[in-house]
């Protein structure tokens, strides 16, 4: 049976039109019938929806691309005083310049740890170029108990009140992350070395002291050194006992300083080291008494 009604759209004015057509009619003979302004309204509202929520998944699409491409550039960004320092090294290391600079520093220490048995003050200065020439001797004969060997290239800079240092970690993937750090040092009292860390990144991305923490205090534990841990400023420093003898001689350190490409490092050792010792012994003695 045929239904009474039969429905289609039509285009009407631009919008969608009900057409209602009777049996026998023809295709002229029709009734349009508008949609209500309600009906359009909520169309409209239900369109405008889809589309903020739609821009609204795009922008955070391209937010996480940008973060993850800016966080990866950051993670492999390398500090400019360690591209210089790295590229004079690779000038050098087939010449003769970088091998005598470990050799002056090994020098200069064997004259200081000689004179031990000597009573006086004693001073030493330490270049940068001298300590980095060093590293570079012992990685290239892969000294197993200083560095780990996924530790590649480790360097040091000196400024007046701050060191800085960083090298490169080697993982699975071709490109090393740079990790660096900048540290004060300073006497609390003499053979009392305090090392306040400031700050701690890899690549260009801050990372927690924390691991630093546990990192000097493994190495200290390795070492034998006593070590306690206080803060200043937010910042974790780390007071190192030293030993009092070097190669059993009386040794003292009371001062340390950092200046521009160099450290200074000055004490006592021998015998008036020896009497010093002898005579604060003394002294606490009769204080009991």
């Amino acid at each position: 049976m045929q239904s009474l009604f039969s429905y289609f759209q039509e285009p009407f004015c631009g919008e969608s039109t009900l057409v209602i057509r009777h049996p026998g009619a023809t295709r002229n003979d029709f009734s349009p019938v508008r949609p209500s302004r309600r009906r359009r309204g909520n169309r409209e509202a239900k369109g405008r929806v889809v589309l903020i929520v739609f821009l609204a998944i795009l922008t955070v699409l391209v937010l996480l691309i940008l973060g993850a491409v800016m966080a990866y550039r950051a993670l492999y960004r390398v500090p400019h005083w360690y591209s210089v320092v790295l590229a004079e090294s690779e000038k050098t290391e087939n010449g003769p310049s970088i091998h005598a600079s470990a050799e002056q520093l090994e020098r200069r220490v064997a004259d200081l740890i000689s004179g031990l048995g000597s009573t006086g003050p004693w001073e030493l200065v330490i270049s940068e170029k001298q300590i980095n020439g060093w590293l570079f001797e012992a990685t290239q004969k892969g000294e197993p108990a200083l560095f780990p060997p996924e530790i590649r290239s480790p360097r040091v800079h000196f400024e007046p009140e701050r060191l800085v240092g960083a090298c490169e970690v080697w993982g699975e993937t071709d490109s090393p992350v740079v990790i660096s750090f900048e540290v004060d040092l300073f006497l609390t009292e003499p053979n009392r070395l305090a090392i306040r860390i400031r700050s701690l990144r890899v690549g260009a991305i801050p990372w927690p002291l924390k691991s630093a923490v546990e990192g000097i205090s493994e190495t200290a534990r390795k070492w034998e050194l006593p070590i306690l841990w206080r803060q200043t400023a937010g910042d974790p420093v780390a007071v190192v006992q030293l030993p009092g003898e070097l190669q059993k001689h009386p040794i003292r350190l009371t001062a340390i300083q950092l200046g521009q490409g160099e450290i200074y490092l000055a004490g006592t050792s021998g015998e008036e080291e020896a009497r010093e010792k002898e005579g604060a012994t003394k002294g606490g003695t009769k204080a009991k008494e």
